[in-house]
């Protein structure tokens, strides 16, 4: 058993050893400790545990080292829990640690003697540094809170409690409430704090943690306060922006305190917010009110553009209308909805007139405040009607779109023919009235008349004169250019065109028959028919194909449908089928004629024939004759019988189709075939009883025919050797033997003819003559040739013979490229022609002439003149004589044979081109200038109507002054160039000229603004003759010679003779020096005017003299402003006393000693400027002396603006010297106080300012708060940084103001600077917001004077 225990007990002691070992807490393992005590244990074991109180000593002091590490290592940037604020946060941190570090120590002080161990001291000693150092933290942290939390809390609660922001989305002004979020941290900093404990915190600090619910609600009233602001004016139309602006102005000023003067410190919160609330209610009544009104008037605009103006079409009727009914269905409809339309319009006014009663708070329809809201409804109806109309353009676009074909048509059209021609009158007056339909829907816009500018009001009827007509001002003028329409109308245009292209594509379908069939224009080729005796089957066929189209014309539909139209073509069938049939009976009868005519010559041959073959053959001639007749019948007989029966079918054509015809012929025509058997017997019975005189004399024949064929041989030798072919004949002889060989073979052509019809009857061989068939064919080669040569002979004795200057050159160049065409084809198309040497002697006549023509049509330019020919007559080493180019014909030309020459007549020929540019440059520029006049647009009447001027006057003339240095330019130019030597002269004389004309007309524009300046000075005031009497006098004498230039320039206006006179220039120079002497006299008589008041240097020349011009005081009124600060005029009292002024803003004041306006200028008005002076000086005292003794509204008001500022300024600083004082006799819040009695002050001026003045106590009262704002900035920086001496720099560079009364003047006085007040009057012309930068400037401009 003991052995058990002691196993137990060793077991029980490494287990305590293994716990220790790993130990987590010090104060764990301590309570761990502790609880075991209180068990009853072995002894062993309780000795072990005692032993482990030294091993958690040990362990607290590592813990309290971490907490030290964690610390230091931590406490520059603490882990901040994120509910906390920062110095609070990280006190809690540092007080967290110390905390974990203490708990232990609390545990081990119920077991003293555990300290005194050395463990233990060292423990607590390290512990004890922990919370010194801890402590001092948190004593640091607060401090700096401390430091900057009271100063910060001041300062953030002066700020207004609104603030203006710009809403980033909608890029408009609207309100947020400045509670800012460093006073939402210091009430947290306080709070936490003050949870704390142990820190004393600021007063102001702990009250303003302590109004931190009072805080809230304010920011919660006034986030509602500006929701509601933003809910009435944040979704504001434009347009409704500038209609209630009035009434937005009014609602800001209720929530302008919220910007100033207003701020967390202030008492009136709740009244603000209450007063926003109560103007918020106005505005949304004022809005309502408006919205009503817009949904009224939107309804009417909705209307208008909503509205149909193209009446609905009823697809299900079964009746087509035809055009006129078409356009009464659609039109009568549009008029009655613009009727409609018009009244809601008119009724816009009304409601418009309401909305200005309400928010401009008059019924005028023509509110200022208004007008861009009538200008915003205009637009809206304007956009309305343009919607309305592109509505209408769109039914009709969809109406009569082309693609839309499954639909019934719209309207019938009757279609017509006249003549071949398809009458388009009908789709003409379709195509107008649907034009019309489409210009009526615009012309709807004529019906709404537009407002006068800037109302409401309908613009009344406009007329020039009363014999036009009124006309109305309406919103066509403006909707006619709308893209949108113009283009929409140009597609339904298209869509129609479209469709009536496929209309007259189907009605051009039946004129196809005539194009064919030329049922119309064919008639006159029926006359030919005739002449060309076609066969019949020719008329079968044509009275076929023209019956059979009259027939099939019954197969055709009339009607047909195409697009939105129903197309009738009954009488187009009509006609067509009427003009066929008519054919029919014009074949007809022409078939019948030539049946008639052709069975007529039949019977009228067989009748010769039979009368031919009776005759007795007496002679051999005769028996020709009678052999020749047999032989035609017998070589007849097959055409005979083919002739007639032709006739006989033309007939029976005739009797197929119905034509009529003599029933006669028709039996003279079956007839033939007997008639002409018994004709053939005939002659061949006379032919077999002529068999022996025809052997005698066919031996006769063979003797002719052989004699003739030798002497075709002889010819033929003879025109090889001699004849035009020959090698050796020239072209010219050749064509005469031309006309000698064609007479010959003409005659043996005809020789030969009657030797082969002898040889034909009486059956012998007929004889070839080879020789006369080659002799035929070398005659017509040669013709070939000779004929080219004969026509080109005569196309150049044509040209030859015609005189140089009237020949057309294009003419002669055409001809001869022509002819080389010809002579180049021939060898082409006939090869033979080629081998002739006569062709080659062509070819070089053709050529050579052809390279002769550009030499021709070089020297045919209109620039070579009578000097260059002969110089050409003399490089051509020809005669001149009495040369005249008149009379000169093209042979002379050719005579010269000036190809020899090409450089030559090349340069001679360039010489002469360039000669005549240059001369037609000096033509226009001489013509111009000729003809360049004053007037009607150089010169204008001066000073009086045009009748009776005072005086004529140049105008600048810009255009001549181009035009001339563009001339100077284009002469100096020619100078330079080669070609100008024969012209140099006329070219020097135009630049001197032009020359003289640029210099004079300068002189004479600077001469004439000379004595423009003067004039007006001399001849329209008196008083300036009668101080000037010298320069008057000069003046007189120059302007009369000036008005003596000036009208003979008038009446003799041609710029050359007027500028290039003799001495023109010199003249006018010499009255430009009369008129600087003048000027100069006068500036030195303005500058004795300046000396005597210097403030005349304010105001220019012209100016002045206005001043000096007149003895009227009333003179100087309108230059007052410029002579003064602020003085817009002068008072004056009956007769000419001056006895005050008047600012640009309307304030006045009255002189201490009215001034009276007499004698000079300068010395009255140096007078009024010493009563000014005295006056305000004296209004200053009184203002000064007074203001202790007065309130200081009542005073503020009783003074003008200038001395009540001046007074404030020198109480100010007496005041601030006062606080000094006071500071100085121990009085610690002296400056405190005045700082409060300037705020005060200020309030009082913002509080008036705010009430019913008028408007010059107002900007009075404006610029006194500036001044105030800025002097209490001054104090309020004077508290802030202690200045508590007025020996100070701070004190010293600002602007004082004091009433010295030795001098009894106002004294100014900044650093070292000292000035005295001028009082010059400001009346009430404000004064910017002074700034920094503002002092700066003021004191440098100080320190400077």
């Amino acid at each position: 058993f003991k052995e058990r225990v002691t196993q137990i007990e060793q077991k029980a002691i490494d287990f305590l050893d293994r716990a220790f070992q790993n130990l987590r807490s010090a104060e764990g393992a301590f309570k761990l400790l502790q609880n075991f005590r209180n068990i009853e244990s072995r002894a062993a074991i309780n000795k072990k545990m005692a032993e482990k109180f030294s091993d958690i000593l040990t362990r607290y002091g590592h813990e309290v080292r971490q907490f030290q590490e964690i610390f230091r290592n931590n406490k520059d940037y603490p882990p901040i829990s994120k509910s906390c604020p920062p110095t609070a946060g990280a006190i809690i941190w540092a007080r967290s640690i110390f905390h974990r570090a203490k708990r232990p120590v609390l545990s081990f002080k119920t077991m003293p003697h555990l300290l005194q161990q050395p463990e233990g001291q060292f423990a607590c000693k390290e512990y004890v540094e922990l919370g010194k150092e801890i402590l001092d933290y948190e004593q640091r942290q607060f401090e700096a809170f401390q430091t900057t939390a009271e100063e910060l809390a001041v300062q953030l609660l002066k700020n207004n409690i609104l603030v203006e922001v710009v809403d980033p989305k909608t890029k408009k002004k609207t309100y947020g409430v400045n509670f800012a979020k460093e006073l939402q941290l210091l009430i947290r900093e306080a709070k936490y704090l003050d949870q704390l404990r142990g820190f004393d915190l600021p007063h102001t600090v702990l009250n303003v943690a302590l109004q931190q619910e009072k805080y809230k609600q304010y920011v919660e009233q006034l986030e509602l306060l500006i929701d509601a602001y933003n809910d009435a004016v944040g979704d504001l139309t434009p347009v409704q922006q500038k209609l209630l602006q009035k009434q937005i102005v009014e609602l800001d000023k209720c929530l302008q305190p919220g910007l100033s003067p207003l701020n967390w410190n202030s008492l009136g919160i709740n009244d603000f917010i209450e007063e926003g609330k109560a103007g918020i209610h106005r505005f949304r009544s004022y809005r309502v009110s408006v919205e009503k009104g817009e949904e009224r008037i939107q309804s009417m605009v909705t209307a208008i553009e909503e509205a149909v103006l193209v009446r609905p079409f009823d697809w299900k009727r079964t009746d087509v209308m035809d055009q006129m009914e078409f356009y009464e269905y659609f039109e009568r409809y549009r008029v009655q909805q613009v009727e409609e339309l018009v009244k809601k319009y008119e009724a816009i006014g009304p409601f418009l007139e309401n909305i200005e009663q309400r928010t401009a708070e008059s019924k005028t329809c023509m509110a200022p405040s208004m007008v861009e809201y009538y200008h915003y409804w205009e637009r809206r109806v304007f956009n309305a009607i343009t919607t309305m109309l592109l509505r209408a353009m769109s039914t009709f676009q969809t109406l009569f779109s082309a693609s839309e074909r499954r639909r019934p048509p719209l309207l019938r059209v009757k279609a017509d023919c006249n003549g071949p021609d398809i009458d388009d009158n009908a789709l003409q007056s379709v195509f107008r009235l649907i034009t019309k339909l489409l210009k009526n829907i615009l012309n709807s816009a004529h019906s709404f008349v537009r407002w006068m500018d800037g109302t409401c009001r309908p613009v009344p009827n406009q007329t020039q004169n009363e014999e036009d007509q009124q006309q109305l001002f309406t919103f066509y003028r403006d909707v006619k250019d709308n893209p949108a329409l113009i283009e929409m109308t140009m597609n339904i245009q298209s869509s129609i065109q479209k469709i009536f292209s496929i209309i007259n594509k189907f009605l051009r379908r039946w004129k196809r028959y005539d194009d064919r069939w030329k049922l119309w224009s064919g008639k006159q080729e029926l006359e030919k028919v005739k002449d060309r005796r076609p066969p019949f089957v020719y008329f079968d066929v044509h009275i076929c194909v023209y019956k059979g189209l009259a027939d099939n014309l019954s197969e055709f539909k009339p009607e047909k449908d195409i697009g939105f139209v129903r197309i009738d073509s009954t009488a187009i069938l009509s006609a067509i089928r009427q003009q066929a049939m008519g054919w029919v009976a014009d074949y007809g009868d022409i078939l019948r004629q030539l049946a008639y005519k052709d069975l007529t010559k039949i019977k009228a041959e067989m009748e010769d024939f039979r009368d031919q073959v009776r005759e007795p053959p007496d002679s051999l001639d005769k028996l020709k004759d009678i052999l020749s007749i047999i032989s035609q019948i017998l070589a007849v007989s097959m055409d005979m019988e083919l002739r007639m029966q032709d006739v006989r079918e033309r007939y029976r054509t005739l009797t197929l189709y119905n034509c009529a015809y003599d029933q006669q012929e028709l039996d003279d025509a079956n007839d033939l075939p007997l008639q002409w058997t018994a004709l053939k017997e005939e002659a061949l019975t006379k032919d077999r009883r002529m068999v022996k005189v025809k052997e005698r004399f066919a031996n006769v024949t063979q003797e002719q025919v052989a004699e003739f064929s030798e002497n075709c041989k002889e010819l033929a030798k003879q025109f090889k050797h001699e004849g035009p072919g020959a090698a050796d004949i020239e072209l010219e002889e050749g064509a005469e033997l031309m006309k000698k060989y064609d007479i010959d073979v003409r005659q043996y052509q005809k020789r030969r003819e009657e030797l082969v019809k002898a040889q034909t009857l009486f059956n012998l061989p007929v004889q070839p003559y080879p020789e006369l068939l080659q002799l035929e064919k070398d005659l017509r080669l040669l013709q070939q040739v000779y004929k080219v040569y004969l026509d080109h002979s005569a196309m150049v004795n044509d040209f030859s013979n015609g005189l140089w200057t009237k020949f057309d050159i294009g003419a002669l160049t055409k001809g001869a490229e022509d002819f080389d065409k010809l002579v180049r084809k021939m060898p082409k198309e006939t090869k033979e022609i080629g081998e002739l040497p006569t062709f080659h002697k062509l070819e070089e006549v053709i050529t050579s002439f052809k390279t002769a023509v550009p030499l021709i049509q070089q020297l045919k330019s209109d620039a070579i003149g009578k000097t260059h020919w002969e110089e050409l007559m003399k490089i051509a080493k020809v005669e001149s004589g009495d040369f005249d180019l008149k009379k000169m014909t093209l042979n002379a030309v050719f005579t010269m044979q000036l190809h020899r020459f090409p450089d030559d007549v090349n340069e001679i020929v360039v010489t002469a081109v360039n000669e005549q540019k240059i001369e037609a440059e000096l033509g226009k520029i001489e013509s111009g200038w000729r003809q360049m006049s004053f007037l009607p647009n150089g010169m204008r009447a001066y000073k009086g109507d045009a009748q009776n001027p005072r005086a004529w006057t140049l105008l600048p003339m810009e255009e001549m002054k181009q035009m001339l240095d563009d001339h100077v330019l284009t002469l100096q130019s020619m100078s330079s160039s080669k070609y100008a030597a024969k012209l140099l002269d006329t070219i020097k004389r135009w630049e001197k000229n032009l020359s003289t004309v640029s210099e004079v007309t300068d002189a004479w524009m600077v001469m004439q603004r000379k004595w423009m300046y003067l004039e007006s000075i001399f001849l329209d005031s008196d008083d300036i003759r009668l101080q000037l009497p010298e320069e008057a006098k000069k003046f007189d004498r120059s302007d009369k010679n000036f008005r003596k230039i000036m009208q003979s320039t008038k009446d003799t206006p041609m710029v050359l003779q007027a500028c290039c006179q003799e001495g023109r220039l010199e003249e006018f120079k010499g009255l430009t020096a009369d008129f600087d002497r003048i000027q100069k006299s006068l500036t030195d008589y303005l500058d004795t005017k300046r000396s005597a008041f210097p403030r005349f240097y304010l105001i220019s020349d012209d100016e002045l003299l206005s001043i000096l011009g007149t003895s009227d005081p009333q003179a100087v009124q309108p230059h007052m402003l410029k002579l003064f600060d602020n003085c817009k005029e002068l008072e004056f009292s009956r007769g000419r006393t001056v006895i005050g002024m008047y600012s640009d803003e309307g304030e006045h004041f009255r002189f201490h000693a009215p001034q009276k306006a007499e004698g000079a200028v300068e010395d009255w008005m140096r007078a009024i400027d010493e009563a000014m002076q005295d006056t305000l000086q004296r209004i200053s005292k009184a203002a000064v002396y007074s203001y202790a003794s007065q309130e200081r509204m009542p005073w503020l008001q009783g003074f003008i603006g200038m001395a009540a500022i001046l007074g404030t300024q020198i109480w100010w600083t007496w005041a601030v010297e006062d606080a000094f004082r006071k500071v100085a006799e121990g009085s610690k819040n002296a400056m405190k106080d005045e700082l409060k009695k300037e705020n005060e002050q200020v309030n009082d001026l913002i509080d008036l300012v705010r009430q019913n003045i008028n408007k010059l106590q107002r900007k009075k009262v404006n610029t006194l708060i500036i001044l105030d704002v800025h002097a209490r900035d001054i104090v309020d920086r004077f508290v802030r940084d202690s200045i508590l001496s007025k020996e100070e720099f701070a004190w010293e560079s600002q602007l004082r103001f004091y009433w010295d009364r030795k001098m009894d003047d106002v004294i100014i006085r900044q650093c070292t600077g000292s000035l005295v007040y001028c009082y010059e009057y400001q009346g009430l012309n404000g004064r910017l917001v002074i700034t920094p930068l503002t002092d700066r400037c003021v004191m440098t401009m100080t320190t400077a004077l």
